[in-house]
């Protein structure tokens, strides 16, 4: 799907609906980590007009149980907008989603809307608590990584290959950039196997030249890496005229060092290229070999 023609769609039909275009509405604020000015402001607007007929919903809800004809409507062709869009940016690095609270209320409200006549609010419908000051949009690509605290760090893609896609993110508390690698949604139970199989035999590795991986998320079937910003192909790429050859050797030393490791526990990488072997960069201008995408392992 052309997510450029979606974007541009929706957001012209909220600045006829409200009169306003992208940096004009209070809940833009809300959304600090959008870059884009006219996602940012499409899930400003989303967030305003369910926001103002959750409010009227309530109001009705204490009043007389109807929720009025047109304001049903409303919500109708809104809940349909934001299904259409936001189907439009799943298995995208733009990926989103409602918080759960107005998730349930909306799929709760949705089957009792009629388009004529009104609609009769269930009785047993509870007066829903509306967000004002905190966004009831989030990004898929936000890792939450203290379920407690609900602390979550902002995903940036810098891979993408059949099976997953990798993100980078800085982990404040650390002061430290990890890396992650998520599966893909339409992975078939067999290829989904394939990739926690990955992860369970990085794990098992312990080798210098081997990339590190540490934790697992079975809920979201991905996993977090030792992030290495260039690979070998990078590397050679932007400093070819400036390495000597003893830096050469060196490169080249430490990669048959990591084969022999790997070659020393039965396991055959089966994929190795000058994209999936990376090299770490020290402030020192000492250069690490890790190998990394064991998807195509065998044993």
């Amino acid at each position: 799907m052309n997510t450029s023609f979606l974007l541009n769609e929706i957001t012209d039909y909220f600045r006829l609906k409200l009169q306003k275009g992208p940096g004009e509405l209070r809940e833009e604020a809300l959304y600090p980590e959008v870059v884009n000015p006219k996602l940012r402001f499409c899930f400003a607007a989303f967030q305003k007009k369910f926001n103002e007929l959750l409010l009227f919903y309530n109001s009705k809800a204490q009043l007389n149980m109807h929720f009025n004809a047109d304001p049903s409507r409303e919500l109708m062709e809104l809940l349909e907008k934001f299904k259409d869009f936001k189907f439009g940016f799943e298995d995208t690095d733009k990926a989103f989603k409602l918080v759960e609270t107005y998730d349930n209320v909306l799929k709760f409200i949705e089957p009792t809307l009629s388009p004529s006549g009104g609609s009769i609010i269930p009785e047993e419908y509870n007066l829903f608590s509306i967000l004002n000051y905190d966004p009831i949009i989030v990004l898929d690509n936000q890792l939450k990584v203290n379920e407690k605290t609900k602390e979550s760090f902002s995903l940036m893609m810098v891979n993408e290959g059949s099976y997953a896609r990798v993100y980078k993110y800085t982990d404040t508390n650390y002061d430290t950039s990890f890396a992650l690698k998520r599966a893909k949604a339409e992975l078939t139970s067999t290829e989904l196997t394939r990739f926690k199989k990955e992860f369970q035999l990085m794990k098992s590795l312990d080798s210098p030249y081997i990339l590190k991986v540490y934790s697992y998320n079975n809920q979201k079937n991905e996993f977090k890496m030792e992030y290495v910003k260039h690979s070998l192909k990078d590397y050679i790429s932007k400093n070819n005229p400036h390495l000597n050859a003893s830096r050469r050797k060196s490169l080249c030393s430490q990669l048959f060092r990591a084969l022999k490791y790997i070659h020393s526990k039965s396991i055959f990488h089966r994929d190795l290229s000058l994209g999936n072997i990376l090299v770490k960069v020290h402030e020192d201008d000492f250069c690490i070999i890790k190998v990394y995408d064991f998807g195509y392992l065998k044993f």
